[in-house]
């Protein structure tokens, strides 16, 4: 409860000194009344009638929901610590979050914490960044006593990386003020930022934790590629066997194999473990490892495990670890599944690309009422039917082979990853609908000559037979040119009225 009173203030950053006596003589009202009523501290039972319980409880009950709403902003690792007075290390849940909004009973529910955490036990590792007022960086990390370990390491480098900036910061009287990181006395199971503050930014001290204990940064294993030697590597310098540009993106296919040297006989698969392969897949200067702001999201990758090792299917590629069971991983087979739906993906961006250019053209043209010629719509017709064949051709060359299950689900998992489970068919499709626009086109072009024939070459024909003597030599009341005029003039009045009479029969017939 008296957590729930530490507020700051919005403008100078300091701690309200007013809510601070506030809780206090709350607080203490409450120990008396605990106390009178001979209840132990620490098995507080329900007290209805005691307003500071239920004030209590509230508060509780609010801070466990903001604790896990923070999830949603906060970053959670598997980190391996080292042990006290051990040469081993521990893999724990970590937990890193920067706030200007304290939870007093953070701590508490971390390290309880049974259901979020990825190994059920709580989360050992904590790290808090509170932005001041000052721009100085205010910092704590710590680990749970009762877990057995230790940020002695973590507590030397940050006091060798401050002292370093504050030498390229400040003249040597200044450096003579310079706070000590806290180590809690030496006991280094809380690190705390100098009281002077730090130069050292959040991003660089997160930087650090990873670069400590990181839990792959030293696994070795071998790569799977015939034309190069069987040699040793870290996860993080393997090169891809297939790399291909496409639409300004690499797609990338890693296999490699767990190495009998690592000091572990198997990797335990944790979510960081898995984003560090895709981060790996993802890694803009290969052969430098991964750091912890490049570990994606756990939505931006998919995961699947096979008898014989695991696949992470990333947008950008895929990592495919054999993890030196007694089954054998058929590489060669997702390898040729990987190829086949590289296939696919180059030739749907090829054609998506063509297409659109294509339909901005006809739009443009339509939208300036400009008229297609024979030879356009020939042209076009041509080019829609090539797309078509060659939609149906890739299809059926990039077709699963084998019935592995597996395989079939590596193979659906990295067509739904990369969004071409049905753009195959969404694009050929597509194709069908434009060849039938132009077919429209040409068919209401048609229909339109075939209409002016009717509406004005009908009333010519018929009414042409019918005054043949317009021309003739008959006698004639007005004789100028050898013509009829009167037989001239009635039978242009009745082709305009034919003619009129035509198109509201056609009107009609269309309405």
């Amino acid at each position: 409860m008296s957590h729930a009173y530490i507020e700051y203030d919005d403008k100078s950053g300091d701690i309200n000194q007013e809510r601070i006596k506030e809780g206090f003589i709350r607080c203490v009202n409450f120990v008396i009344q605990l106390i009178l009523k001979g209840i132990k501290p620490y098995k507080v039972p329900a007290l209805p009638y005691v307003d500071e319980y239920h004030n209590a409880v509230a508060f509780l009950k609010e801070e466990y929901n903001q604790y896990k709403q923070s999830f949603s902003y906060a970053r959670t690792l598997q980190l391996e610590l080292p042990l006290k007075k051990s040469s081993k290390n521990r893999l724990v849940d970590a937990y890193f979050v920067s706030e200007n909004d304290p939870l007093g009973s953070l701590k508490v529910f971390l390290r309880t914490d049974d259901e979020y955490s990825f190994l059920k036990d709580g989360y050992a590792l904590m790290g808090i960044h509170r932005p001041q007022k000052n721009d100085q960086y205010h910092i704590t990390i710590s680990v749970d006593p009762n877990k057995n370990i230790h940020l002695e390491d973590l507590w030397y480098k940050l006091e060798h990386l401050e002292e370093v900036k504050w030498k390229n910061k400040y003249p040597p009287a200044r450096i003579a003020e310079r706070g000590n990181w806290h180590d809690e006395k030496g006991k280094y199971t809380i690190i705390g930022s100098p009281d002077t503050g730090t130069e050292i930014s959040w991003g660089e001290v997160l930087e650090l934790i990873w670069e400590l204990y990181n839990p792959v940064k030293a696994v070795k294993v071998r790569e799977f590629k015939k034309d190069r030697k069987d040699e040793i590597k870290f996860i993080h310098e393997c090169s891809p066997d297939v790399e291909e540009s496409v639409i300004e993106t690499k797609k990338k296919f890693i296999a490699a194999k767990w190495d009998a040297s690592n000091d572990k006989r198997a990797l335990l698969v944790t979510p960081t473990v898995l984003k560090y392969f895709a981060a790996c897949i993802e890694n803009i200067n290969p052969g430098n490892m991964p750091g912890i702001k490049d570990l994606p999201s756990i939505k931006s990758f998919d995961y699947m495990e096979m008898p014989g090792g695991l696949a992470v299917i990333h947008t950008k590629g895929v990592f495919l670890l054999d993890d030196w069971s007694s089954f054998t991983l058929p590489v060669e087979s997702y390898k040729s599944e990987f190829c086949k739906i590289l296939k696919r993906y180059k030739t749907i961006c090829k054609n998506q690309k063509e297409l659109k250019g294509r339909i901005k053209q006809i739009k443009k043209n339509l939208n300036n009422k400009k008229i297609f010629n024979r030879k356009e719509v020939i042209n076009l017709s041509d080019e829609m039917a090539e797309i078509k064949m060659e939609l149906r051709q890739i299809n059926l060359e990039t077709m699963q082979e084998t019935g592995d299950y597996n395989v079939k689900k590596f193979r659906d998992l990295l067509e739904k990853r990369w969004g071409i489970n049905t753009q195959l068919e969404d694009l050929y499709d597509s194709v069908q609908e434009i060849e039938q626009i132009i077919n429209n086109y040409t068919d209401t072009r048609i229909n339109r000559a075939i209409n002016n024939i009717s509406i004005y070459g009908f009333p010519v024909l018929l009414f042409a037979s019918l005054f043949q003597f317009i021309f003739a030599k008959i006698p004639r009341p007005i004789d100028w040119f050898g013509v009829h005029w009167l037989g001239l003039f009635l039978f242009l009045a009745l082709i305009i009225i034919g003619i009129k009479v035509v198109k509201l029969f056609l009107i009609d017939d269309t309405t």
